[in-house]
Formats: structure tokens, C-alpha cells, sequence
């Protein structure tokens, strides 16, 4: 079965395609943030892609479409979140350590080790906040629009979620300090 097409329908479908395809490196970086795996993120914003152009009726002309499309892909991301949790509860768990970051300098890949495993102990929308507002550069009346909150909820949230993974980063960096400090203590006993 055909869908009715009015005059004008094509053009507007192409229109909505090449805006969406200047907005693919920043949904790509987005997309990066929030999988951390390289394989997911094409498929994570061609999902996001085809969704967007299977319900561009849906998105009023003139609105944001960077907000739109960040919404529509982080939408997918959690319904992949929460089906891939449900199916690993169904499986055996395997542990490891978190991925190492590319870093030359020792001590920023710790730093940056450190500040990625507190940033995934944020609670999800704390973490979205962060990634939309710092990682993304997103400005907070754009981040309102995007989550459907007021802009002051923006900031306050964000402010919670500052302190938060401030608090996990001094928590981490003390607990390294102690454990140090004990290793010490127990190479002078001995």
C-alpha cells in the first residue's frame, strides 16, 4: 500500500534529509559518549537516522533539529540500554576491568580513568546532563527545549551533577592516597 503523497512531500523529505546530514558528526560524538563502543555508534545514529526520517512529520519546521534528533538518538540508546541489561541479566556475568583510554601522559590516562569510571557511577540523568552540557557544548536553553524542562532545572541539575562527580573524583583520589599510604606502612613494618 501506497501513502498519499501531497505536493511538495519529496522536496520536504530531502530538505530534512540534508539538515539531518549536517547534524551526523555531532550525533556520531554524542552517540560515542554515551556507548563507548565503536561498533554501536554508526548503528546507534543510522537507527536514530531512519527513525528521524520515518517521523520527520513529526518535527515542526522551525524548531531545534539538532534537539530533536539528540532526543530521538538518545531515546534509542536507553530502549538498547534496557534491552541489553535485560538480556545480560539472562546471562552468566563476566568481569573485567574498564576499557584503558589512549593517553601518552600516564597521569592524565589516570585522571581520565578515574573521571570516566566516576562519571559512569552518575546516576543516568545526572550523566546526560554532563555529556549534553560539556561534552556536546550544548547551551542550557537548547538542553530545556531538548528534555522538556525549565532552564533553571537545567542548571540546578547540572550544579548536582557537578558536585556529584566531584565528590567520586576526591573519593577515588583519597582512597588511592590511603591504599598508598598503607602499602608504605606496611613495607616499613617489614
Amino acid at each position: 500500500m501506497r501513502a498519499n503523497r501531497t505536493p511538495g512531500t519529496e522536496e520536504a523529505m530531502s530538505d530534512i534529509g540534508k539538515l539531518l546530514e549536517a547534524h551526523l558528526p555531532s550525533m556520531r560524538r554524542y552517540a560515542q559518549t554515551m556507548t563507548r563502543n565503536a561498533d554501536r555508534i554508526d548503528d546507534l545514529v543510522q537507527t536514530c537516522a531512519v527513525r528521524a526520517l520515518a517521523n520527520q512529520h513529526l518535527w515542526r519546521e522551525g524548531s531545534d533539529l539538532r534537539a530533536w534528533l539528540f532526543t530521538i538518538l538518545h531515546n534509542q540508546f536507553v530502549d538498547e540500554s534496557r534491552r541489553h541489561n535485560r538480556e545480560e541479566k539472562r546471562r552468566p556475568i563476566a568481569g573485567g576491568a574498564p576499557p584503558m583510554l589512549p593517553c601518552t601522559d600516564p597521569e592524565m590516562a589516570l585522571r581520565l580513568r578515574e573521571c570516566s569510571a566516576a562519571l559512569s557511577k552518575l546516576p543516568g540523568c545526572e550523566k546526560q546532563i554532563v555529556l549534553l552540557a560539556t561534552v556536546q557544548g550544548i547551551a542550557y536553553r537548547d538542553l530545556a527545549v531538548m528534555l522538556d524542562i525549565p532552564v533553571g532545572s537545567v542548571a540546578s541539575r547540572l550544579a548536582r551533577a557537578r558536585v556529584h562527580l566531584r565528590h567520586l573524583t576526591d573519593e577515588a583520589a583519597s582512597s588511592k592516597k590511603r591504599d598508598g599510604a598503607n602499602a608504605s606502612t606496611v613495607r616499613l613494618a617489614a
